[in-house]
């Protein structure tokens, strides 16, 4: 427990130096978050990774987003951030969209069902859907995405033929 709350000092000490735009104190801050919950906090990995961008050195900020999201599949920063930067190193891969959902539950249930087979999948318009406005038909649902290199397999599995 005092782990996790030096940890949490460390990233609230991280995010400070980052507003103001002293990224070297900002990544000291955020390493030692890391360090303590031996790279179990992925909200301190993606902060890492968003920093090493500040600092340019893009090719560095990679593993930080990708750990971020081995530890927490679901968090849609870090798959942000990973899928810009890939973006934006050539290393781009379009997404595609495999299923779409009136409901969030049956999204995350897609999403999980592909990612036990490890396909990547980020969902969108989740927010839309979610905020009860009654959007959710207008904008299509919940849509389950997956890179363009695993849509035949993603199709595959979300039929049950895998």
């Amino acid at each position: 427990m005092e782990n996790l709350v030096n940890a949490q000092e460390h990233l609230r000490m991280a995010y400070a130096f980052e507003e103001e735009r002293d990224l070297e104190e900002a990544l000291a801050e955020c390493n030692a978050a890391v360090e303590v919950t031996e790279g179990a906090l992925a909200d301190a990995l993606n902060l890492r990774g968003t920093i090493l961008e500040g600092l340019g050195r893009k090719e560095d900020a990679v593993a930080p987003y990708e750990a971020a999201l081995w530890f927490d599949p679901d968090l849609s920063a870090a798959a942000d951030n990973l899928f810009e930067l890939e973006a934006e190193l050539g290393r781009g891969r379009e997404l595609v969209t495999v299923a779409a959902f009136r409901f969030s539950t049956q999204a995350h249930a897609a999403k999980a069902r592909l990612e036990s087979h490890g396909i990547r999948t980020f969902l969108a318009d989740e927010g839309i859907v979610l905020s009860g406005t009654g959007l959710s038909s207008a904008f299509g649902g919940v849509m389950v995405r997956v890179r363009e290199g695993d849509v035949e397999q993603a199709v595959a599995v979300l039929r049950g033929e895998e």
